[in-house]
């Protein structure tokens, strides 16, 4: 018999629902056709340090109650991508934009009844994203200012000088010095 050509993916089972009425509708995000479905990925995410939780996931909503970022974003749901990660939907997760909305704040960590862990998540299947070749544009751009300057902002002699008045030591503002660690560790590349 095999496996129908679209399946309905609901947030709130994990079971897929066949449909035979939306066969040929392609443009619905909740239908999956069985061909992006990648067997492996699952399990390769499993197998990640950080990624060994999510299949304790019920989809109680909890983590998606608690998200401040849900509260702003609206496209954004922790519980949506642990199943779409479940059903094996590889390059659905590792190419969306919602990937990388995440700000890493551990409320959904703190207050999930199965310590699912999401952050954590969220971090392996970003990295498994870069490893993909996918990165938000956001992320790559602030990566390149890291590789050219060794840090996000730039120093100067007003931090220096509080940072002297607070007792701290003061940071190198020598570019060259970083070019030097970034080569050898071959940052950016």
């Amino acid at each position: 018999m095999g496996l129908p050509q679209f399946a309905r993916a609901t947030p709130l089972h994990n079971v897929i629902l066949t449909r035979e009425e939306f066969k040929t509708d392609k443009s619905r995000k909740d239908f999956v056709n069985v061909s992006e479905i990648n067997e492996t990925f699952c399990r390769q995410v499993l197998a990640k340090p950080g990624g060994e939780r999510f299949r304790a996931c019920f989809q109680c909503g909890t983590c998606t109650a608690s998200c401040p970022v849900r509260a702003v974003e609206a496209r954004y749901n922790p519980r949506v991508l642990v199943k779409m990660v479940e059903l094996g939907l590889r390059d659905r997760v590792l190419k969306s934009d919602v990937l990388w909305l995440c700000s890493l704040c551990y409320q959904c960590e703190e207050r999930c009844p199965e310590d699912v862990r999401f952050p954590e998540l969220m971090t392996v299947l970003r990295n498994m994203a870069v490893d993909a070749g996918y990165i938000h544009p956001s992320f790559a751009k602030l990566a390149a200012v890291v590789a050219e300057q060794g840090r996000i902002y730039e120093v100067d002699d007003f931090i220096n000088m509080r940072r002297k008045q607070l007792g701290l030591p003061i940071v190198s503002t020598d570019r060259e010095e970083w070019g030097k660690i970034s080569q050898s560790l071959r940052f950016g590349k």
